[in-house]
């Protein structure tokens, strides 16, 4: 029995926090809503990648968007779609680039040695962008 959550099911988003030491504390009551940061583009792609890194295991696009708004980000809001359609079309390119491999129905993983070293750094690193404002 996990003494955080009393037993309770654990959302894919906490694995995927609580694996890159972002969450300290799973929350035991409901979080109270924040202003999320719209992430678009290379950013949008970079975080996007590095919840897929961190997990290292096949995740789907909500549990990806579930652990990007856990760390206060989604994608544009004034689009038509939903954040883990937009992660899903995201993810679906980079099938086709060959970064991403589909692993069943709705998961993906990346491909072990399919970008660089300096491209994996700068995934997992993708928050310093964010608060430099670049």
């Amino acid at each position: 029995m996990n003494g955080i959550t009393n037993g309770a099911a654990v959302p894919a988003a906490w694995h995927i926090i609580a694996r890159a030491g972002l969450a300290r504390v799973a929350p035991t009551c409901a979080v109270m809503p924040v202003d999320l940061i719209p992430l678009r583009g290379l950013l949008l792609r970079r975080a996007v990648l590095a919840a897929l890194l961190v997990a290292d295991r096949p995740v789907s696009p909500g549990d990806v968007a579930d652990a990007l708004h856990l760390q206060g980000v989604t994608t544009m809001p004034h689009l038509t779609k939903g954040p883990s359609r937009v992660i899903a079309d995201l993810l679906a390119h980079q099938v086709r680039r060959g970064t991403v491999v589909k692993t069943g129905p709705a998961l993906f993983a990346v491909v072990p040695d399919s970008m660089s070293r300096s491209t994996r750094w700068r995934c997992l690193h993708w928050r310093q962008q964010l608060r430099s404002g670049e």
